[in-house]
């Protein structure tokens, strides 16, 4: 995929409603604020978290869509999670498990890859700059 503004709009509409876009401001600096349709072509990136610094936090609302024996311990279900998260392409969940996995990966703040655009590549065109921990 192409590194356009259609495409990077279309990449934006991901987290819209968050608060992790670095406006450009006409006449003052620029400031972080919501995705949404008025703004969304005034972005200049998105400022998200990578994914190997999730909390345990997230990985226990993500693994509630995964449905784990409750007689598993929080901790192997954060383990667990986090191991399926990181190592995406090992897992056999159905299409529309992951796809709401990921979209409460994003939902969360964290970055993604998109249509085939790694993380990395999305750096690479200065969609997202990834938070600092």
């Amino acid at each position: 995929m192409e590194n356009t503004l259609e495409n990077k709009e279309k990449f934006f509409t991901q987290y819209y409603g968050q608060e992790v876009a670095n406006i450009q401001h006409p006449f003052d600096e620029d400031y972080m604020g919501q995705v949404d349709g008025l703004f969304i072509g005034g972005i200049n990136f998105l400022e998200l978290k990578p994914l190997s610094s999730i909390t345990d936090e997230d990985l226990l609302k993500i693994a509630e869509l995964l449905s784990w024996r409750k007689s598993m311990s929080e901790s192997s279900i954060i383990t667990q999670t986090k191991e399926l998260l990181l190592s995406q392409s090992q897992t056999n969940l159905y299409r529309e498990h992951w796809s709401d996995i990921v979209d409460k990966v994003r939902e969360l703040g964290y970055a993604h890859k998109w249509n085939g655009i790694s993380v990395e590549k999305q750096i690479e065109y200065g969609w997202i700059k990834l938070k600092e921990n």
